[in-house]
C-alpha cells in the first residue's frame, strides 16, 4: 500500500548508472528501483517521506544518497545519512566506477565529536572540495550550523538509538537549518520514530506481499550465485522479501539448548 502525493509523479528521474564497488558488482534487489525513485522525487520536490521497508534492515542508504545526488546534476546536492550501519559508509567509500560515479567526485566525511567534519576520501582535483555525503551512526552527532546550512536531504534510519532527548536535538537541529528534505527508513511503523512523524509526511510508502511479488517477478530465479554482489546485504534482503511475498512476516529460529528449551 501506499499514500503518495501526486505532485511526486511530475518529476523526471534519473537512472543511475551500473555500480562497481572493490569485490564485485553492486547488486541490489529490485525493490530498491521504487526507493530509489521515491528518494529522488523527495529530493528534487523537496518532500518529507516515510519509506516503511519491508525487511528489517535499510541496507542501502549509500545507492539512495547517490540517488539524492543525481536528481540534480547541475549542483551539489549535499547528503547526511545517519544510520548506525557502518557497511553503508564503508560501501560508500569504495564505490568504483571511473570519477564521475566514485567518492572522488563527491567524497565522504563523517562527524566528530566536536561538531567538525572528518574526510574518508578526497576530491581527485581538490582537498579543499566540498563533501557529497556525511555519514554518522549516532543522532547526536550532527554537523555545526555552518556545514549543516549546506545539506539538502537527511537520510534517517529508525534503527538508530532512540531517546527522547536525543530526538528533540536531532528536530530542533533539523528545523534551525531549515533542511529541505528528510527520508525516514522505517522498519516499525508502530516504534517512536514513525509515530512522531506520520503526520507531518508528504508521502508514506509501505509494501504489500502482492506488491513486492509483482515488482520482484522473476528476478528471484534468475540471480547468479557466482557473481560477487554487495557484501551480504543483497543476499538477506532477497531472502526477507521472499518471505514476506510469501505472507511470512516472522523469520523463525529454532532453540535446541539453553534456558529456553
Amino acid at each position: 500500500m501506499s499514500r503518495i502525493d501526486d505532485s511526486l509523479t511530475d518529476l523526471e528521474l534519473i537512472d543511475l548508472p551500473a555500480l562497481r564497488l572493490d569485490e564485485g558488482e553492486y547488486e541490489r534487489p529490485e525493490t530498491e528501483s521504487v526507493h530509489t525513485d521515491l528518494v529522488q522525487s523527495g529530493v528534487g520536490l523537496e518532500k518529507d517521506i516515510g519509506i516503511i521497508t519491508p525487511t528489517l534492515h535499510s541496507g542501502f542508504l549509500d545507492y539512495y544518497a547517490l540517488a539524492a545526488m543525481f536528481q540534480d546534476m547541475s549542483s551539489l546536492t549535499l547528503t547526511f545519512i545517519v544510520t548506525p550501519n557502518t557497511s553503508v559508509r564503508d560501501r560508500y567509500e569504495q564505490l568504483r566506477n571511473g570519477m564521475q560515479y566514485s567518492t572522488e567526485r563527491w567524497p565522504l566525511a563523517t562527524v566528530k565529536a566536536n561538531k567538525e567534519l572528518s574526510y574518508r576520501t578526497e576530491h581527485v582535483h581538490s582537498s579543499d572540495a566540498p563533501p557529497g555525503v556525511i555519514f554518522t551512526r549516532f543522532s547526536t552527532r550532527l554537523p555545526n550550523d555552518e556545514i549543516s546550512s549546506e545539506i539538502r536531504t537527511v537520510l534517517y534510519d529508525d534503527a538508530v538509538k532512540f531517546e527522547e532527548e536525543r530526538w528533540e536535538q536531532f528536530q530542533s537541529w533539523q528545523d534551525r537549518n531549515d533542511i529541505p528534505s528528510v527520508v525516514y527508513l522505517i522498519r516499525d511503523p508502530l516504534g517512536p520514530v514513525y509515530q512522531r512523524v506520520k503526520d507531518d509526511l508528504d508521502v508514506v510508502w509501505a509494501w504489500t506481499p502482492t506488491g513486492i511479488q509483482s515488482t520482484l517477478g522473476d528476478q528471484q530465479s534468475s540471480v547468479d550465485d557466482d557473481v560477487p554482489s554487495v557484501l551480504e546485504t543483497t543476499n538477506r534482503e532477497r531472502q526477507f522479501l521472499k518471505q514476506k511475498a510469501s505472507g511470512q512476516t516472522h523469520r523463525i529460529h529454532a532453540c535446541t539448548e539453553g534456558d529456553v528449551v
